[in-house]
């Protein structure tokens, strides 16, 4: 069992996602922010009996206890995100979920997250897929995914 920081929309996509994380038996903290739902948090822990979800209103703390992190799109863009969590994700995996991969988006990143493992991923949380769209040097995303019976699906590429 993983403790995982969930920080940023709670889109249906991510909704799913973390469902699929908390019937896997992780333990969850979900950060309180602008488009945190306490209902929707609820209404997960009584769909998944035996669940650990949990509230979290402090990023950096979250982010101290957890042995993964995960950043929705939004709050990658978030610098003083990036900030708070820099000194609290050394060596941890960081997986950043967005809709396209974009390279100066994950550039940034590596330059502010320098020691964690990085992966941009794209979900299809219906299908339990996950695209992985790049990854730092040191970053295994493959082992969380494929834990949680994700598909992992090769990124197509234009020629």
């Amino acid at each position: 069992m993983l403790t995982i920081t969930f920080s940023g929309t709670l889109s249906p996509t991510n909704i799913h996602f973390l469902k699929h994380l908390a019937e896997q038996g992780n333990r969850l903290l979900v950060v309180d922010n602008e488009n945190f739902s306490e209902a929707l948090i609820e209404e997960l822990q009584e769909q998944i009996p035996n669940s650990e979800i949990e509230i979290a209103s402090c990023l950096k703390d979250s982010c101290w206890e957890a042995d993964v992190i995960i950043l929705s799109s939004k709050t990658i863009n978030d610098n003083q995100v990036i900030k708070n969590i820099k000194e609290v994700s050394t060596q941890k995996p960081v997986i950043c979920l967005s809709e396209e991969n974009n390279s100066e988006e994950f550039n940034k990143l590596e330059q502010f997250l320098s020691h964690s493992k990085l992966a941009l991923v794209r979900l299809n949380s219906q299908k339990r897929e996950a695209r992985i769209l790049m990854t730092s040097e040191e970053a295994e995303p493959r082992h969380f995914f494929e834990g949680i019976n994700y598909t992992l699906v090769p990124e197509k590429h234009e020629d």
